[in-house]
């Protein structure tokens, strides 16, 4: 267990990429101290760096700080972390910020209860692929001040935000063509055609829903369902008062111990597409349950 915030002042090379990671069979935690720490890792002017396995709890939010603070940077890969934003009084921070980057890879990780999930700026060849964003305060992914070139979102779930901001659109992005939609799961509180979980600004188009998204870029393969998390197998959760609660991902988020395997999908469509988590990867992780 660590309760710091990393400044990453090491650089890599293509073939010697500096990796922090997990040791195999064990489990790392990074704690932010009942919110006081904001970031985890702050990352300036540097390249081929490596985050696997690593997880996250009760970092505090700050403006746009985040959990990884990447700032000028090429080659960056961020695989198999988690963030649990659920852990506590108070907002958690984002999981993923860049700035002005290139060739950054996010798989595989979970995003939980974040305030917005990543956010991006003058950033270039991103790729978003395989991640669970889960029940975030506002938007999954985010970018401001400036189009970004080269994103490839594929293969995520994405779970409605809280109930409070349903009428807030989910994706906030510059321009509209420099974005590739592919094969992603929509867990939404409403029909895609009333949620419209789309917000592209600028040259873009504004405020639509998948549908009309399609209709301009062409077929996403994206699927509108109940992604039938592992965890969820069996159960029919009931709130205070002993309602069943309809919308799963709101007992979802307040589980504090929730681990990958919990959200592993059972959906069989969605293993047949190989969308979400990638069960494979974590054959060597070492669970708390």
């Amino acid at each position: 267990k660590y309760s710091e915030t990393v400044r990453v002042r090491a650089t890599g090379s293509e073939d010697r990429p500096v990796t922090f990671k997990a040791m195999t069979g064990e489990r790392v935690d990074f704690d932010g101290d009942h919110r006081k720490l904001t970031v985890g890792f702050a990352i300036n002017s540097k390249q081929h760096l490596r985050f696997d396995g690593l997880y996250f709890k009760m970092f505090g939010n700050k403006g746009w700080e985040s959990i990884f603070n990447v700032f000028d940077s090429q080659h960056v890969q961020f695989t198999r972390c988690f963030m649990n934003g659920a852990t506590g009084a108070g907002n958690s921070p984002q999981f993923l910020r860049t700035h002005n980057c290139k060739d950054v890879l996010m798989q595989n990780c979970v995003i939980a209860s974040g305030f917005q999930g990543t956010y991006f700026t003058q950033s270039t060849d991103l790729r978003i692929e395989n991640n669970v964003f889960l029940r975030n305060l506002i938007c999954p992914i985010l970018n401001s001040g400036g189009e970004p070139k080269g994103v490839v979102i594929r293969n995520n779930i994405f779970v409605d935000s809280i109930p409070s901001k349903v009428q807030v659109h989910l994706f906030e992005l510059g321009g509209i063509d420099q974005y590739v939609f592919d094969n992603n799961c929509f867990y939404l509180r409403l029909p895609d055609a009333e949620r419209r979980p789309f917000l592209f600004y600028g040259k873009g188009p504004g405020r639509l829903s998948m549908g009309e998204y399609e209709k301009l870029k062409g077929d996403t393969r994206s699927v509108f369902a109940y992604p039938q998390f592992r965890i969820t197998k069996d159960k029919e959760p009931k709130d205070r008062t002993g309602k069943k609660i309809k919308f799963l991902a709101d007992w979802l988020a307040g589980q504090r111990d929730i681990d990958f395997p919990d959200l592993f999908t059972l959906h069989s469509e969605l293993m047949k597409r190989d969308v979400g988590l990638q069960p494979e990867v974590f054959r060597d992780f070492h669970f708390n349950k």
